[in-house]
Parts: structure tokens; C-alpha cells; sequence
């Protein structure tokens, strides 16, 4: 079962004062949409968008929310009228002719679909080849690239978007097994499993594959690149007192939004007669610090625990 990760944060920051009004909603990573029918529910009135590179986890997030307001003889009356669904990655800016928006939300994080259902060999327990695409229509397999890419290359990958101390060890092991070896799940992770046992000269107790996978996945998807685009562009899409809501699991992610945040509630002044080097922009950070799951959370969803919110207010 998905479990909307920091809802009640969420719920908090996106409803306001007025409940007749009709306010809109675009959430550019659907996924399970979780945290798409908790805001419709709570917002009677609400408009809400929503949008998904995965036609697969689109088609999912689809059936949940019709299923969710199921109401017998008049089921979805009312309801569809309130609701939008497009597949494209949030970077596309899907849905830009009906901005501006008073909630723009993205969870950065991967669905437990993907982690559990799916099998595109994102996570170690999937039985199929390694694939990694959220959007298969597009892009290349992991597997295609691991048969062709250079010690460098792979090396690289591991170490840039997994901050993973063994990527050496383990990019040469991927070189040397990848002709004899058929390239699924199962295979990556021994090798991650071998290297960190022969670093460290020990079993290593929790799975050593979670940030090689991750690395694979954040780079296959283009991930970054994505969320840096939108970042120029998203803001701009919120109306006065709208809000941006971003839940990222990942220090490269947290530390690209943290950055573009700040770069928006302080610009830097050009003028030399200036007082200050720096003015107040047109956006004001309400999360000075990243709101993160308690305890309780984290132990009824091991996978929030990365889990880190930060949300930017328009407020002209």
C-alpha cells in the first residue's frame, strides 16, 4: 500500500482560510496520488491537475482517484469536472495555459508502484532486466548503456548521483561481468554486495545496492536536469500567496531546491548606490528549515525517512 509521504505537512501548507473558494491545484509527480485525493478531499471546491511521465502509473493514479470518490449511483458526478490528467514530465510545463496555480506540488521521490510492482529493475528485488525508465517509451535501458559505457563512465554515474564511497570497486566489477552475465536486478546488487564486503573485509548488514540503484535511476531519467529546468520556471506559474511545495529524497535534489529558493526570496542588488547587497524578492521561503518525518512516520514508513519539505510562497 502507497502511503503519502509528510501528508498532514502537506494538507497544512496547501489549504487556506476560504473554503468556497475554488482553488487549483497542479501536482506534476502524480505517482500513486496519494497526496492528489487528500487535497481534493479537503478542498470541495478544488481544481486539481494532475501529470505523470509514467503512462503505466499514470493509468494507476487514474483508477485510485475515481475509485476514491466512488459515490454508488451518481460515482465521479461532480468530481471529473474538478479534475485533469496529461502524461509529461512536470518539466514540460503540462499545464501552463490554466496557471496560474494557488498549490504547485512535486514529490521527487519514486512510487512503492515503481519499487514494487512495476518491475523496470529499479529496485533489487525486481526479476526483469534492468531498465530503470519511468517514461519506457523513451530513453535508453540501463542495461544498454552498462554494455557500452567505460569504466569512467559508469564510475561517474555511481559517484555523482549516489555519493557512493565504493563506485570504483563497483564500476570495475560491472565492467569485467557485463559480457558474461545477463544484466538484471539480482546481478547489480551481488556486485554491490561483493564490493562492500571486500572493502570493508565483512558482510555488510543493510542492502550496500541503495545508492548504486538510485545513482542508475537519477541518471537513466535525467532527473536532475529536469528539476533544474522547472525550477526556472515554476515559481512564475504561482499566483499571490500561492505555494510550492517540494518533497525531495535526495541531498543532491534538496540542496538544488534549497539553493533556487533562496536565489528567489533574496536578489542580489546591481545598483552601486545600493544600501544592501541584496533585496527582497518576490518570494519569501516558509520552511527556513526542511520539514522531515517524525518518528512515528518513519516507523510506519520506513521510506519516508529521507523524505526532506520545502515550500516557497509567491507573495506578489
Amino acid at each position: 500500500m502507497h502511503q503519502p509521504v509528510l501528508l498532514n505537512e502537506f494538507l497544512k501548507y496547501s489549504r487556506f482560510d476560504q473554503p468556497d473558494t475554488k482553488l487549483k491545484l497542479w501536482d506534476g509527480t502524480l505517482g500513486a496520488a496519494g497526496h492528489f485525493i487528500a487535497w481534493l478531499k479537503n478542498n470541495p471546491q478544488g481544481i486539481a491537475f494532475g501529470s505523470d511521465q509514467d503512462a503505466d502509473m499514470l493509468k494507476i493514479a487514474q483508477e485510485t482517484v475515481k475509485a476514491a470518490f466512488d459515490e454508488g449511483e451518481n460515482k465521479n458526478a461532480g468530481f471529473l469536472s474538478r479534475v485533469k490528467f496529461l502524461q509529461s514530465n512536470f518539466s514540460d510545463n503540462p499545464f501552463h495555459e490554466f496557471a496560474p496555480f494557488d498549490v504547485i506540488f512535486l514529490d521527487l521521490g519514486i512510487s512503492s508502484y515503481h519499487l514494487d510492482s512495476l518491475n523496470r529493475g529499479i529496485s533489487y528485488r525486481d526479476t526483469g532486466l534492468l531498465d530503470m525508465r519511468l517514461d519506457i517509451a523513451n530513453g535508453e535501458p540501463l542495461s544498454a548503456w552498462l554494455k557500452r559505457a567505460s569504466y569512467e563512465e559508469i564510475r561517474n554515474v555511481i559517484y555523482k548521483y549516489g555519493e557512493e564511497g565504493f563506485a570504483p570497486l563497483i564500476a570495475k566489477k560491472i565492467v569485467e561481468q557485463r559480457t558474461t552475465e545477463d544484466l538484471t536486478p539480482d546481478w547489480l546488487n551481488r556486485i554491490c554486495i561483493n564490493s562492500y564486503a571486500r572493502a570493508q573485509k565483512s558482510k555488510y548488514v543493510k542492502n550496500p545496492g541503495v545508492k548504486t540503484f538510485q545513482a542508475f535511476r537519477i541518471f537513466i531519467n535525467h532527473e536532475l536536469d529536469h528539476l533544474e529546468k522547472s525550477l526556472k520556471f515554476i515559481p512564475e506559474l504561482l499566483k499571490p500567496h500561492g505555494v510550492l511545495i517540494i518533497i525531495s529524497f535526495h541531498s543532491l535534489e534538496d540542496r538544488m531546491v534549497k539553493h533556487s529558493f533562496k536565489a528567489l526570496e533574496k536578489i542580489k542588488n546591481d545598483s552601486m548606490f545600493a544600501k544592501s547587497q541584496y533585496r527582497d524578492g518576490n518570494y519569501r521561503i516558509l520552511t527556513k528549515k526542511a520539514i522531515v518525518p517524525d518518528q512515528n512516520e518513519i516507523e510506519m514508513n520506513p521510506r519516508s525517512r529521507s523524505a526532506k519539505m520545502r515550500i516557497l510562497q509567491r507573495i506578489c
